[in-house]
């Protein structure tokens, strides 16, 4: 669960509350939950038509179907998977985007035992997409 501030120009600031579509499908319904995504893109896309929306969705959740159904009407797809051994590692995958020319890219992200803000790093390890 993921809280953002957000600054309204008639009215100062606002907080929005993000949640993952995972955690809205486990509390309503996989069914309830896309019709109410379907209501809120068709609005936003009506309201906010240069928006970006973010689908946060942890897959060992969620069915296939659910999956496929979000991944079917983002305009990006970014899939993580974290390995927790004696450290902290994540493999990013960014599967889809509208960008022309572009290719399916995987990321490595870890954390170093440095105490400073320039400890997670990042590193370009390949292209290609996760492994079932």
């Amino acid at each position: 669960h993921l809280k953002e501030f957000s600054k309204n120009p008639n009215k100062g600031y606002y907080k929005h509350a993000l949640n993952t579509l995972d955690g809205a499908a486990l509390m309503l319904g996989e069914m309830e939950t896309l019709k109410l995504l379907n209501q809120t893109i068709a609005q936003r896309s009506k309201d906010m038509p240069d928006s970006i929306l973010i689908l946060p969705i942890n897959k060992d959740v969620v069915s296939q179907k659910f999956i496929g159904w979000v991944a079917g009407v983002s305009d990006y797809v970014i899939i993580a998977s974290t390995k927790l051994d004696e450290s902290v590692e994540e493999k990013m995958y960014l599967v889809k985007s509208p960008e022309e020319g572009f290719t399916p890219t995987v990321y490595r992200l870890w954390i170093t035992e440095e105490k400073s803000p320039e400890r997670l790093k990042v590193k370009k390890i390949g292209e290609g997409k996760p492994q079932e």
